[in-house]
């Protein structure tokens, strides 16, 4: 039995205060250094990732963040996989998170916390070609897997409850109700501070 542990850190990178940006979901999940290796068996593992958001941006540029409005995010994968043979291994990633934050609310400034299990992925690496230089090691593979529902969806009720307040507060109208989301003060949402997405979603990657 093998242990892996990885610390990435991504730090002060700016959120969007107006649109949700999509990124990589494949490049989220930690994936074992392992394929291709000597040796056969199971292996465990844990990889940290920490993001800090503290400026809010509305239409590309940064604007005043009277409120302090920060989200502080911490993602801890536990790791237990096997390796089958010298190019096929299957892991699974069970995260648990913890999500820090401070918004505006219409009570005032609210500062909270939300914490548990994430969505738990079962992950497959196929490893096509490996090479040993003098300096390092470079690899190629193949990942897929499936990601379960298994975190909450609490927090995304938070974005039906808003859109229904909006529509009633602008009688249904497009445009006031793009006016009035535009300058809603929070920029932290319920689909940021989600533990899990609700649904079986396919990862594929190379």
């Amino acid at each position: 039995m093998r242990f892996y542990k990885f610390l990435p850190l991504a730090l002060a990178l700016p959120f969007a205060g107006s649109a949700r940006t999509f990124a990589c979901e494949l490049c989220a999940v930690y994936s074992a250094n392992h394929g291709l290796a000597a040796e056969h068996g199971w292996f465990t593992g844990a990889a940290e990732q920490f993001t800090s958001f503290g400026s809010i941006q509305l239409g590309g540029h940064e604007i005043a963040n009277p409120a302090g409005q920060r989200l502080e995010s911490s993602t801890t994968q536990f790791v237990l996989g096997y390796n089958f043979n010298d190019h096929f291994s299957l892991q699974a990633n069970i995260p648990y998170l913890h999500r820090s934050f401070r918004r505006p609310s219409a009570l005032g400034v609210e500062d909270g916390s939300e914490s548990g299990l994430g969505d738990a992925i079962l992950l497959g690496k196929l490893a096509l070609w490996r090479k040993d230089t003098g300096d390092g090691i470079f690899t190629g593979s193949l990942l897929g897997g499936v990601k379960f529902p298994t975190g909450s969806t609490a927090r995304l009720r938070e974005e039906t409850q808003s859109l229904g307040t909006l529509v009633a507060s602008t009688g249904g109208s497009h445009g006031a109700a793009t006016t009035s989301a535009n300058s809603l003060a929070s920029a932290i949402h319920g689909y940021d501070l989600t533990l899990g997405s609700g649904s079986f979603d396919a990862r594929i990657g190379a």
